[in-house]
């Protein structure tokens, strides 16, 4: 039996830093949104949580969420919107850096 923390359970629970997440937001039947639009809609849905928009990218955006407050983030970003479309969150990444890889994606297809 190995005596080594596993990666999840290697948190030092004296370190007062948050973990991070990246969680993709997506919007169906809306237009192309702004970051503006993004930042506005996300935080007035849910306006008692930090977070930070990463980046956003036409119908879907990255924002970073601390870990322990994703599931109040999924269910306030999931659902209707005025505008006569719907929010959903669609994925989670440990890393940023894998949100942000994710995302550039499909743009770097488009030009090949």
């Amino acid at each position: 039996m190995s005596l080594r923390k596993s990666s999840t359970s290697s948190a030092r629970s004296s370190d007062p830093r948050p973990r991070y997440l990246g969680l993709e937001v997506a919007g169906e039947h809306l237009p192309l949104l702004s970051p503006r639009w993004w930042e506005g809609t996300l935080r007035q849905r849910f306006p008692a949580v930090p977070f930070r928009l990463v980046r956003s990218e036409g119908r879907r955006a990255v924002v970073e969420v601390e870990h322990l407050r994703l599931s109040e983030a999924r269910a306030a970003w999931t659902g209707p919107v005025e505008d006569h479309g719907s929010l959903g969150t669609v994925r989670t990444w440990g890393t940023l850096v894998g949100a942000k890889a994710w995302l550039a994606g499909p743009r770097r297809r488009r030009g090949t």
